[in-house]
Protein backbone atom coordinates (compact mmCIF):
# COMPACT_ATOMS: atom_id res chain seq x y z
CA UNK A 1 0.00 0.00 0.00
CA UNK A 2 1.08 3.22 -0.92
CA UNK A 3 1.32 5.58 2.37
CA UNK A 4 0.13 8.95 0.69
CA UNK A 5 -2.84 7.30 -0.60
CA UNK A 6 -3.42 5.35 2.43
CA UNK A 7 -3.59 8.64 4.27
CA UNK A 8 -6.11 9.49 1.79
CA UNK A 9 -8.22 6.07 2.52
CA UNK A 10 -7.38 4.88 -0.89
CA UNK A 11 -6.08 1.50 -1.13
CA UNK A 12 -3.00 0.37 -3.60
CA UNK A 13 -1.67 -2.47 -4.03
CA UNK A 14 1.86 -2.56 -5.15
CA UNK A 15 2.91 -6.10 -4.75
CA UNK A 16 0.49 -8.76 -4.28
CA UNK A 17 0.86 -11.24 -1.90
CA UNK A 18 1.09 -14.41 -4.49
CA UNK A 19 3.82 -12.23 -5.92
CA UNK A 20 6.39 -13.46 -3.16
CA UNK A 21 5.72 -16.65 -4.98
CA UNK A 22 7.37 -15.74 -8.33
CA UNK A 23 10.57 -16.03 -9.68
CA UNK A 24 10.17 -12.03 -10.58
CA UNK A 25 9.49 -11.44 -7.01
CA UNK A 26 13.73 -12.53 -6.34
CA UNK A 27 14.16 -9.70 -9.22
CA UNK A 28 12.62 -6.90 -7.47
CA UNK A 29 13.21 -8.03 -4.14
CA UNK A 30 14.32 -4.46 -3.06
CA UNK A 31 11.63 -2.78 -4.37
CA UNK A 32 9.49 -4.76 -2.72
CA UNK A 33 11.55 -4.28 0.48
CA UNK A 34 11.48 -0.06 0.06
CA UNK A 35 7.86 0.01 -0.12
CA UNK A 36 7.44 -2.10 2.78
CA UNK A 37 9.78 -0.19 4.58
CA UNK A 38 7.95 2.87 3.62
CA UNK A 39 4.61 1.95 4.70
CA UNK A 40 5.96 0.65 7.74
CA UNK A 41 7.85 4.09 8.60
CA UNK A 42 4.36 5.77 8.30
CA UNK A 43 2.65 3.62 10.71
CA UNK A 44 2.58 2.93 14.69
CA UNK A 45 2.43 -0.42 15.48
CA UNK A 46 0.29 -1.40 18.91
CA UNK A 47 2.03 -3.97 20.50
CA UNK A 48 0.17 -6.16 24.17
CA UNK A 49 1.54 -8.95 25.69
CA UNK A 50 -1.51 -12.21 26.40
CA UNK A 51 0.11 -15.32 27.59
CA UNK A 52 -3.77 -16.89 26.50
CA UNK A 53 -3.52 -17.87 22.54
CA UNK A 54 -7.45 -18.10 22.84
CA UNK A 55 -8.09 -14.40 24.28
CA UNK A 56 -5.83 -13.35 21.47
CA UNK A 57 -7.73 -14.12 18.91
CA UNK A 58 -10.64 -13.34 20.55
CA UNK A 59 -9.21 -9.54 20.65
CA UNK A 60 -7.69 -10.11 17.20
CA UNK A 61 -11.26 -10.82 16.16
CA UNK A 62 -13.33 -8.04 17.77
CA UNK A 63 -10.46 -5.17 16.51
CA UNK A 64 -11.14 -6.88 12.60
CA UNK A 65 -14.63 -7.19 13.02
CA UNK A 66 -14.98 -3.36 14.29
CA UNK A 67 -12.67 -2.12 11.50
CA UNK A 68 -14.27 -4.41 9.00
CA UNK A 69 -17.92 -2.49 10.47
CA UNK A 70 -16.36 1.11 10.63
CA UNK A 71 -18.52 3.44 8.05
CA UNK A 72 -15.02 5.01 7.76
CA UNK A 73 -13.26 5.43 4.14
CA UNK A 74 -10.41 4.07 5.58
CA UNK A 75 -11.91 0.88 6.53
CA UNK A 76 -11.47 -0.38 2.93
CA UNK A 77 -7.73 -0.31 3.77
CA UNK A 78 -8.05 -3.32 6.08
CA UNK A 79 -7.68 -6.73 4.28
CA UNK A 80 -10.78 -8.60 4.00
CA UNK A 81 -11.44 -12.34 4.55
CA UNK A 82 -8.48 -12.69 7.32
CA UNK A 83 -9.18 -15.84 9.42
CA UNK A 84 -10.67 -14.68 12.87
CA UNK A 85 -12.50 -16.58 15.25
CA UNK A 86 -15.20 -15.64 16.34
CA UNK A 87 -15.26 -13.30 19.65
CA UNK A 88 -17.10 -15.54 21.96
CA UNK A 89 -17.43 -19.38 21.56
CA UNK A 90 -20.91 -19.43 24.29
CA UNK A 91 -20.69 -23.28 24.06
CA UNK A 92 -17.35 -23.26 25.66
CA UNK A 93 -18.35 -21.36 28.19
CA UNK A 94 -16.83 -18.31 27.26
CA UNK A 95 -18.49 -14.57 28.68
CA UNK A 96 -18.53 -11.30 27.38
CA UNK A 97 -15.80 -9.27 28.14
CA UNK A 98 -14.52 -5.42 27.51
CA UNK A 99 -11.41 -4.21 27.41
CA UNK A 100 -10.42 -0.13 28.09
CA UNK A 101 -8.00 1.03 26.12
CA UNK A 102 -5.84 3.03 28.75
CA UNK A 103 -3.15 3.67 25.85
CA UNK A 104 -2.38 7.52 25.61
CA UNK A 105 -2.46 7.37 21.76
CA UNK A 106 -5.87 7.65 20.07
CA UNK A 107 -6.43 4.50 17.93
CA UNK A 108 -8.59 5.55 15.18
CA UNK A 109 -11.91 2.91 14.13
CA UNK A 110 -11.47 1.28 17.97
CA UNK A 111 -13.46 2.82 20.53
CA UNK A 112 -12.16 3.25 23.86
CA UNK A 113 -13.91 0.22 25.37
CA UNK A 114 -13.53 -2.97 23.21
CA UNK A 115 -16.44 -5.63 23.25
CA UNK A 116 -15.33 -9.43 23.18
CA UNK A 117 -18.98 -10.80 22.72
Amino acid sequence: MQPDQASKGIRVELWPWKYSESEEYEKNKHLVLEDAEKQLSSMRVFVTEEPDPRFRKRIESAIANNLYNSKESWSELIDRGMNVDDPIWEDYGETPIEIKNNCEHKIYGLPEILKLY
